[in-house]
């Protein structure tokens, strides 16, 4: 018990002060960053944030994979892909999931913080020149209350944004490099503690993160193509059937013909991946 109160109440204390004492024994702080509104001035594009930001720990994994360079581009670019191997990924959302990513695209992404705290991303594609590399930035669009009273306006001022790079090794295999970079667009020390905090919070769950979902993608990709091509991009109807009738236009689940749909319902079976 004792040892339960040193290391788990003790450290929440010291960080109570700290917010209680800076503002009356450091007056020239700012203070602006643990205030719980950012201020009008943030700058919104998340190219400009990312190109100046301050404090940057990058995340990287590398990983080889038995597909050609094309394959492996269109999977991992596609969001349904974050879903099926991402374990922190609850939803993705925006204009096409489960398509390859195109410049100037959103994406959303609900997610939770160590299997625990929710959130919301929101992505802008600022790169996708297949099949050699792709660039998305992100930022926290929605938070839980924990995040927001832990802290405060920092939020605004965190980003995340990924490159995927691609090497062909032959013909049929693929170096793929994921690299996160997990940033502040400031460096005052006020900055930097919070700044250190948060990634004192997420880090864990996101290494073992980025390795589970290169592992995945690995295992996923060099199953057989039909397979994986179905899972991530396979487009069922959205026209009000019913789910046991065959309605994303698979074999009827219940006795129904072979690929059998309610009827006024259409099935798109279009290839999304422009060659």
């Amino acid at each position: 018990m004792i040892g339960c109160i040193t290391s788990c109440v003790f450290p929440l204390f010291l960080l109570a002060a700290l917010f209680v004492l800076i503002p009356y024994k450091i007056p020239s702080a700012d203070m602006s960053l643990i205030s719980p509104t950012p201020p009008a001035s943030l700058d919104k594009n998340l190219h400009n944030r990312f190109n100046n930001r301050k404090l940057t720990h990058v995340l990287s994994r590398k990983i080889i994979i038995n597909r050609s360079i094309e394959e492996i581009y269109n999977a991992t670019v596609t969001p349904h892909m974050w879903t099926t191997c991402y374990p922190e990924t609850i939803a993705v959302g925006g204009l096409n999931t489960k398509r390859p990513i195109e410049k100037g695209d959103l994406v959303l992404e609900k997610f939770l913080f160590n299997g625990m705290y929710y959130t919301m991303f929101r992505y802008e594609v600022e790169i996708a020149e297949r099949p050699k590399t792709a660039r998305f930035h992100g930022i926290m669009a929605h938070s839980n209350v924990f995040a927001e009273k832990l802290l405060g306006s920092t939020i605004a001022y965190l980003g995340g944004t990924f490159d995927y790079h691609y090497r062909a090794v032959n013909d049929s295999a693929t170096e793929w490099t994921r690299d996160l970079h997990l940033y502040a667009t400031r460096d005052d020390w006020v900055a930097k503690i919070m700044y250190n905090l948060f990634l004192g919070w997420i880090l864990d769950s996101q290494e073992k993160g980025a390795t589970s979902f290169v592992q995945c993608a690995k295992h996923l990709l060099e199953s057989a193509k039909e397979d994986y091509e179905h899972e991530l991009f396979s487009v069922a109807c959205n026209c009000g059937c019913s789910g046991d009738k065959g309605c994303s236009g698979d074999k009827g689940s219940s006795g129904d013909k072979e690929g059998s749909v309610e009827q006024g319902c259409s099935v798109d079976k279009t290839n999304p991946i422009k060659e």
